[in-house]
């Protein structure tokens, strides 16, 4: 059963996967050099956060679908 703490540590681990997937993929486009790292590290991260945001909706949906109060 979920709880608020797996919620959090769900989370917490997440944060650390996306620094360091964001981190290897903006090394991998420019090997550290230049201001493209920096942009495609960011650019990484907004758009892994925006699709667990899409995801926590997604899971949200299901639970409020198919458990009615």
């Amino acid at each position: 059963l979920p709880t608020a703490q797996n919620m959090k540590n769900f989370l917490d681990q997440w944060v650390i996967f996306r620094s360091y997937y964001c981190t290897l993929l903006a090394y991998t486009q420019s090997q550290g050099k230049g201001t493209i790292s920096s942009l495609t590290n960011a650019q990484c991260s907004l758009d892994m956060t925006k699709r667990l945001l899409q995801d926590v909706d997604a899971v949200m949906a299901s639970y409020t679908e198919n458990n009615p109060q």
